[in-house]
């Protein structure tokens, strides 16, 4: 494999360096990029001049944008990541829950009670991660004060049938499972971002999912309303459409453009709302590490109908002991 120097020097001997060329130069050492040959470096420079351009279309909107780490990806490489199944949601005994909020704000990664962002990488096990930190945080606040870091991997590799590891999942279903098998620790299951053989240890599980009304979550209502209500309890796990580049792309302020979409296909979880710039929000936790986004975390503009990026189509809470 070529050194990255080399690559560079290749590169820039092979055509006469344009402004853009310089900028994506200064972005791979940004972010410690490395590739294999001069091809796929051009390949990676073009991908990220149509980012840039992108970038620069969305200067007029709520929220800013700016290049990271995928700012290089190619399509199938940025969508694998996105593993939420959108399937029609297993069926409970129970109504959705509705509400009122009576706080104009909450956030529960002040208080607290959120474990840290992390990143899935390149699995698509963004199911596995909504499902560990909303079930985390429900514990900290319902049973006990204390925040687990709890894996990921356990269910990437256990949580089969209607979860597929890093092809894709349902919290739903992670919960389920959770029923009649111990959550174990991230450092006694570690992550690896891949499929694996099952590995479970029921001696060394902390916690477990139950059943109230019927199932092992609670439904919320898909209003803005209800949802925010549910977020004043504790945390909750969510879908949205991730496949857009306002969404990609984003750095702070609140997502309200509807170039966002709705046809949801990744999991995150809701850690809070609020208002901001004369837009309520609802507070997001992804799973792509601490340098996208806003540390980590993203701003959705609270709206109703399908909701801003879909957010409001798929919101569960776990009950948990």
């Amino acid at each position: 494999m070529k050194s990255f120097a080399a690559t560079l020097f290749a590169a820039a001997t092979a055509r006469v360096m344009t402004e853009n060329d310089f900028e994506f130069i200064n972005y791979v050492a940004q972010h410690n990029k490395n590739y294999a040959t001069v091809e796929e470096f051009n390949m990676r420079a073009a991908i990220f001049a149509e980012t840039h351009s992108e970038i620069a279309s969305l200067q007029n909107e709520t929220s800013q944008h700016g290049h990271n780490k995928f700012s290089d990806y190619t399509r199938e490489e940025y969508t694998a990541m996105l593993g939420f199944k959108n399937e029609q949601m297993p069926v409970s005994n129970a109504s959705c829950v509705s509400g009122k909020p009576n706080e104009t704000e909450v956030n529960w990664v002040k208080a607290g009670k959120v474990d840290k962002v992390q990143d899935q990488g390149e699995c698509g096990s963004c199911w596995a991660f909504s499902t560990a930190l909303a079930t985390s945080s429900a514990y900290a606040i319902d049973v006990k004060d204390v925040v687990y870091s709890l894996s990921q991997q356990q269910l990437v590799d256990c949580s089969k049938g209607d979860n597929e590891g890093c092809n894709g999942g349902m919290y739903y279903y992670a919960w389920d499972y959770l029923k009649d098998h111990s959550f174990m620790l991230k450092s006694d299951y570690p992550y690896t971002g891949k499929n694996g053989k099952c590995k479970y240890n029921e001696s060394k599980g902390v916690m477990k999912t139950i059943k109230k009304t019927g199932a092992t979550y609670s439904d919320i209502c898909s209003d803005s309303a209800s949802i925010k209500s549910a977020l004043e309890s504790k945390p909750a796990s969510v879908a949205i459409k991730a496949d857009s580049t306002v969404f990609q792309t984003y750095k702070s302020g609140v997502i309200t453009s509807k170039k966002c979409g709705t046809s949801i296909d990744h999991a995150v979880t809701a850690v809070g709302h609020g208002h901001e710039d004369g837009h309520d929000y609802i507070l997001v936790q992804n799973s792509w590490g601490t340098t996208w986004g806003d540390h980590g975390l993203v701003k959705i503009a609270a709206t109703e109908g399908k909701g801003t990026c879909g957010i409001n189509q798929n919101v569960a809470q776990p009950h948990v002991k």
